[in-house]
């Protein structure tokens, strides 16, 4: 037989059967191939037992044979079969013997194999170029055991411990040849003197010196497990600061702090987590705090320098606390005492996008130990973004500058903020949700920081009620409460309680707020001396009657109340002062706008006029309106002084020649009339929808007139009072 295929082995992929794999190449007994299986994924290969592992057919087959595997292969595994002749010569050939050609072209063949299995050996080999001088031979045993081997000037096989220079790197050839691991990572750019320019920067750093001031909690073997007290860790990552400063930060995960708090004892340190899955367990026995109580989870306070006993001005400045989230242990509140931050002696404090819950005083707690002579120095805090719920407060007792800001309190069962001796303190556009205390403002008007605090654009939704403070002291106060949305208050007095001082320089703002659904208690309640000057404010009253009062003051109460709409009223629940000193007027109350006795009323500005049906009465056509005039006017309607009715009211501008309106701001009521419309044409009587009331800007002889015109079907009492400034 001729052999005319050079092939010496064969493969195949899986497909989750036995076989049979075919080979074109001839054997002579089934012993004469290796059969392998090897792993896709991992290149992991096994060789193949004959008849445990398979079966051959087509030993003596000039044309080859097949392999039949015992176990199916799947297609995770490659098959190799690979011709793997004996290597001997068994045949004599006699010189007296015939000849016999089958037998001398066995032999043949079997040579062919031969040279067929060990070509393919030969391809696998590392070979010499063509016309290149054949290299020395390997080093001995001896020489070559645990060294390098490499090739040498010469191209022939050495071995060693250094690299030949110039055979590779010259910067990693010292890498190479360290003589241990530790020593060769040392050497490593990021670990050595390798410096590193950052895009758009012009010095070149080496990224030990950039990462320096920038340390991660779990490489000094904090656990984010939540499994073991992570304190241990957290505390020694802070005290690698204490130099620089810098930004410690805590991957996500729980951190267990247990039997101790975290201490922030240098200025310029930034706790940074992932957000607010990097959370912080309070577990364990609460340690003592540093005035007692077990203080805060965190806390930052100098105790070596501590002011004024050592330092002039504050131990500590710029704490940042961000991106984090820390659980208490939902103590009884007001019991164990715990706090989640605490901030003393701290200069620039901020807290940032953090999340805090079940702490069982205060969750966030500012300078509440500094003594009153310190507080000049202790200014500028930002609390932020925070999500603050169960357990206490946020609690800012002394210092100023400080702003409180789109924080989410809820379900606190103490205040939702308490500022005590806090001035120039903005508390704006905040939610505070379902509290169970006060939200309060303290003012010491004999501190260094009075006054100067601003309640503004806050949501107040199912709480106790916003308290204003102000107590004796020879300073005045500026404090203003307002643009907030107040709902559902559940206080014994006040939605917002005033409590005033001995004397006028107390006096505060308290305007522009609205104020809805009170539950048995009054809108705005005054308590005590001069208080606020209430203005611009919108009452309204809570179900079946359960708001107490639209505007009350005890008989100790000195506000003024000027320019607010108390809606939904009666006569005697509207707006009560109980004191003669009380400056009230400007108001919407019952039956239109009304003041009392020691108020006085502007000429054609205000008034009561009654209305037959189908009739018209201008209200005012005054000269002082002037070539301009923008405003807003306030109508009510009754078909009896002690009827309810409707209630409406227009803002305008209007001006010689074009008389512009806005849509009402609020309509409150039914009957009389089905409903109010709005002209700028002079009204005639019939010039309105039939069974409508109309009011009329306009301008008639040269002079602005107001009128309004009744085609409601009965005559109608109206109310009214005109808010316009001439320009």
């Amino acid at each position: 037989m001729t052999v005319s295929s050079s092939a010496a082995n064969a493969s195949f992929t899986g497909s989750g059967t036995t076989g049979p794999f075919p080979f074109y190449f001839k054997i002579f007994s089934d012993a004469e191939i290796r059969v392998y299986k090897t792993v896709i994924a991992t290149g992991v290969q096994t060789e193949l037992a004959l008849t445990t592992d398979y079966t051959v057919s087509g030993a003596g087959d000039d044309a080859g044979g097949s392999v039949t595997l015992v176990s199916t292969l799947s297609s995770s595994y490659k098959l190799n079969i690979q011709s793997a002749p004996t290597i001997e010569q068994a045949t004599d050939i006699r010189n007296d013997t015939g000849f016999f050609p089958d037998t001398i072209e066995d032999q043949l063949d079997r040579c062919i194999s031969i040279d067929k299995a060990q070509q393919v050996q030969i391809d696998r080999s590392l070979k010499v170029a063509e016309g290149d001088t054949a290299p020395g031979s390997l080093p001995s045993a001896a020489a070559r055991a645990n060294t390098n081997m490499y090739f040498d000037a010469n191209g022939d096989p050495a071995a060693g411990t250094v690299l030949a220079s110039g055979t590779v790197s010259s910067a990693m050839a010292d890498v190479v040849a360290a003589a241990s691991l530790a020593s060769a990572r040392s050497l490593m750019g990021p670990w050595g003197d390798a410096l590193v320019t950052s895009t758009g920067s012009t010095t070149a750093r080496s990224l030990a010196a950039r990462e320096a001031t920038i340390v991660n909690v779990l490489d000094f073997g904090a656990d984010n497990t939540g499994a073991t007290n992570a304190l241990t860790a957290v505390q020694a990552a802070i005290t690698s600061l204490a130099s620089t400063g810098g930004i410690v930060y805590f991957p996500a995960g729980t951190y267990l702090i247990s039997a101790g708090r975290i201490f922030i004892r240098y200025s310029n340190i930034t706790l940074r987590g992932a957000g607010w899955e990097s959370i912080l367990q309070w577990a364990g026995t609460l340690p003592t705090g540093p005035f007692g109580g077990t203080g805060g989870m965190i806390t930052a306070y100098d105790i070596a320098n501590a002011y004024p006993t050592v330092n002039t001005s504050p131990a500590l400045t710029n704490i940042v606390i961000e991106n984090l989230q820390l659980i208490g242990k939902g103590e009884v509140v007001q019991t164990a005492g715990s706090q989640g931050i605490q901030l003393e002696n701290v200069q620039g404090g901020v807290i940032r996008n953090c999340k805090l819950s079940d702490f069982g005083q205060e969750n966030i707690l500012f300078n509440a130990n500094v003594p009153t002579a310190a507080q000049a120095d202790l200014t500028s805090y930002l609390v932020e973004g925070c999500h603050v719920s169960g357990g206490g407060n946020l609690f800012n007792t002394n210092g100023g500058d400080n702003v409180i800001r789109g924080n989410f309190f809820t379900a606190n069962a103490f205040q939702g903020v308490e500022l005590g001796s806090a001035g120039r303190t903005t508390v704006t556009g905040n939610v505070f949700k379902n509290l169970i205390g006060n939200i309060e403002i303290l003012m010491d008007r004999s501190s260094t920081y009075r006054g100067g605090v601003s309640f503004t654009g806050n949501v107040v939704d199912n709480c106790l009620s916003v308290t204003v403070y102000t107590q004796s002291g020879s300073q005045p106060t500026s404090v203003v409460v307002s643009d907030n949305t107040i709902r559902k208050s559940n206080s014994t007095l006040g939605a917002i309680q005033c409590y005033g001082s001995s004397d006028q320089d107390a006096r505060y703002t308290v305007s522009n707020n609205v104020i809805s659904e009170c539950v048995n208690c009054a809108g705005i309640y005054c308590v005590t001396g001069y208080g606020p000057v209430l203005t611009g404010n919108v009452i309204f009253p809570g179900p079946s009657g359960t708001t107490t009062y639209g505007i009350f003051g005890d008989a100790n109460a000195k506000p003024i109340v000027m320019g607010n709409s108390v809606i939904g009223f009666t006569s005697t629940t509207d707006i009560v002062m109980a004191n003669s000193l009380a400056v009230v007027g400007y108001n919407y109350r019952y039956g239109g706008y009304r003041n009392n006795a020691q108020t006085f009323t502007p000429t054609q500005r205000s008034g009561q006029v009654t209305i037959a049906d189908d009739a018209v009465a201008v209200l005012t056509n005054s000269d002082e309106l002037g070539a301009y005039m923008a405003g807003s006017i306030i109508l009510s309607a009754r078909q009896s002084a002690t009827a309810n009715g409707r209630v409406a009211q227009s803002s305008f501008a209007a001006h010689t020649g074009s008389i512009s309106y806005h849509t009402s701001v609020f309509s409150h009521g039914s009957a009389p009339g089905a409903a109010i419309s709005f002209y700028t044409t002079t009204l005639t009587g019939t010039t309105g929808t039939d069974g409508n009331i109309s009011l009329s800007v306009n301008v008639s002889g040269g002079k602005w007139q107001i009128q309004v015109e009744n085609r409601s079907g009965a005559s109608v009492l109206f109310g009214w009072e005109l808010l316009a400034q001439s320009l």
